[in-house]
């Protein structure tokens, strides 16, 4: 029945012999799971605001807490991840410099959880509350921006991203 998937559209090509409706019908359902999985911030709207107005940077916001939401399990983690990296490539380089702002200033650690952590390790007397506080400590000394940063290294060519993200950074002191 299924012919094959033509790489450009992502769209389903069948045989002749196959109803259209069919085909429209599975293609508008291949559609709504993209859209699952997909965000309402993507490289379309990157790509014709490149330098990331300020309009701009409240979607980028929530498109990188919904990156660090842990919904849908980690096929859509990694779908989330690739279109937040596909943003990234859209801008411009005044556009990345936002999004690196914002990435740094924005998704660092919780001061108040971190603060909670040490206060529950200092008053900790057993063994196991020592522990258990050092293991809260500890995950609340890792910055958000990390688990995004992890994500993208998942990625197809996600190390080559990465690598070419720092050079960026490095330019911009």
């Amino acid at each position: 029945m299924i012919d094959q998937i033509d790489k450009n559209s992502n769209k389903i090509k069948l045989n002749k012999k196959t109803n259209s409706f069919f085909e429209r019908t599975f293609n508008k359902l291949e559609a709504a799971w993209r859209g699952i999985a997909g965000s309402t911030y993507d490289a379309n709207i990157a790509s014709s605001r490149p330098n990331l107005p300020n309009d701009d940077l409240e979607l980028l916001r929530i498109q990188m807490l919904n990156c660090l939401e842990t919904r849908g399990g980690e096929v859509k983690a990694r779908g989330r991840a690739a279109a937040l990296g596909h943003v990234y490539l859209a801008l411009s380089p005044s556009g990345r410099k936002r999004f690196l702002d914002l990435l740094a200033n924005e998704f660092g650690i919780d001061e108040t959880s971190v603060n909670s952590a040490m206060k529950n390790l200092q008053n900790a007397i057993s063994k196991e509350e020592r522990y258990l506080a050092r293991f809260d400590l500890k995950k609340s000394l890792i910055a958000p921006r990390i688990k995004l940063l992890t994500q993208f290294n998942a990625l197809p060519d996600g190390v080559k991203f990465l690598v070419d993200m720092r050079a960026e950074l490095i330019s911009l002191k």
